[in-house]
């Protein structure tokens, strides 16, 4: 898998991960549980991110646009 620059799994992150999976999902959930989560939660961020700043670019060249005309 690849690394996603910007952001690096934290302590707490892990440990508010694992609560979240305890309470939720599965009470046995272990620490590399919450790793592997966060990686892949990571991923997916990654993604979401990049497609809001495409709608916001999107939006901001739609509003020059109808000023324009």
């Amino acid at each position: 898998m690849k690394k996603t620059v910007g952001y690096q799994i934290t302590e707490p992150d892990i440990e508010k991960t694992l609560n979240y999976l305890r309470t939720t999902i599965d009470k046995e959930a272990t620490r590399e549980h919450a790793i592997e989560y966060l990686r892949e939660h990571q991923s997916m961020a990654h993604v979401v991110a990049h497609k809001i700043v495409e709608n916001e670019k999107n939006k901001e060249t739609k509003n020059l646009i109808s000023h324009k005309i």
